[in-house]
C-alpha cells in the first residue's frame, strides 16, 4: 500500500549531506558585513544558495520558507530578512532548462540586478558612488554566456545577486555615505569571490559524495542478494 522509502536514494543522501553542511556552517562566521562589526556572513551564506543546484523547484520552496519560519521562532530575523539567500537560490535554480526556468532565469539573473543598478544609482546619496553597482553587471554577463554547467559561474552568479539584493535593502535601511559604500568595493571582491569558489567546491563534493554512497549501497545491496 505504502511504497517503501530508500534511506540510500540519490536525493536523500544529497539532502542529509547538504543539511549537515548548513548546520556546520551556521557556526562559521566568514566576513563582516559592510563593514560593520555588528553583522557577519555565515558560512550559511555559502551552503544555501548550493540549494537551487541539488533540490527541485518544490523542494527550495519548502526550504526558503522552513528557514525563514525557523528564524522567526527560534533566531532572530537578520536585517534582510533572509531575501537575499532566497534569491540567491533561485538563481542557482532558475539555470536548469525548462519554459519556466528561462523566465525565472531572466527575471532573476538580469533582470533584477539591473533594476537594484538603476535603483542604487539614482538613490541621492549612493550616486556617487555608482562604480560600487558595477558588480552587479556579473550576473548579468553570465546570464548572456548562459555556462550552465559551470558550477562555478554558477556560484558567481548567484552570490552577486545575493549581494544586489542584500545591497539595495542596506542602502535604505542603514544610513552610509558614498565614500563607504566606495570603500567597499576591494571587500565586496575578495568576499565575493572567495564566496563563490567555496561555494562551488562544496556543491561539486557534495555531488561527488551522493553519487558514491549511492552507488557502494547499491552494491552493498546487490552483494547480499547473491
Amino acid at each position: 500500500m505504502f511504497k517503501k522509502i530508500n534511506p540510500f536514494s540519490k536525493s536523500i543522501v544529497t539532502f542529509c549531506l547538504w543539511l549537515t553542511a548548513l548546520l556546520l556552517s551556521a557556526c562559521i562566521p566568514v566576513a563582516g558585513l559592510s563593514g560593520s562589526y555588528r553583522y557577519v556572513l555565515s558560512g550559511i551564506n555559502i551552503v544555501l544558495p548550493i540549494a537551487g543546484g541539488l533540490f527541485s523547484f518544490g523542494s527550495i520552496g519548502l526550504l526558503i520558507g522552513a528557514l525563514w519560519l525557523l528564524k522567526i521562532f527560534f533566531l532572530s530575523l537578520p536585517i534582510t530578512i533572509g531575501i537575499p539567500s532566497a534569491c540567491a537560490m533561485l538563481s542557482w535554480a532558475s539555470t536548469r532548462q525548462g519554459s519556466k526556468q528561462k523566465m525565472l532565469n531572466f527575471a532573476i539573473n538580469a533582470l533584477l540586478p539591473a533594476m537594484c543598478m538603476a535603483v542604487f544609482m539614482l538613490h541621492p546619496t549612493a550616486q556617487a558612488a555608482c562604480t560600487y553597482a558595477l558588480y552587479w553587471l556579473i550576473p548579468i554577463v553570465i546570464y548572456m554566456v548562459n555556462r550552465t554547467n559551470n558550477s562555478l559561474l554558477l556560484a558567481l552568479q548567484s552570490t552577486f545577486v545575493a549581494h544586489a539584493v542584500g545591497s539595495i535593502m542596506w542602502l535604505f535601511l542603514i544610513p552610509m555615505t558614498a565614500a563607504q559604500w566606495l570603500a567597499l568595493i576591494p571587500v565586496v571582491a575578495l568576499e565575493r569571490l572567495s564566496i563563490a569558489v567555496l561555494a562551488a567546491g562544496l556543491f561539486t563534493i557534495i555531488r561527488m559524495a551522493s553519487s558514491l554512497i549511492t552507488a557502494t549501497q547499491g552494491q552493498l545491496h546487490k552483494e547480499n542478494e547473491l
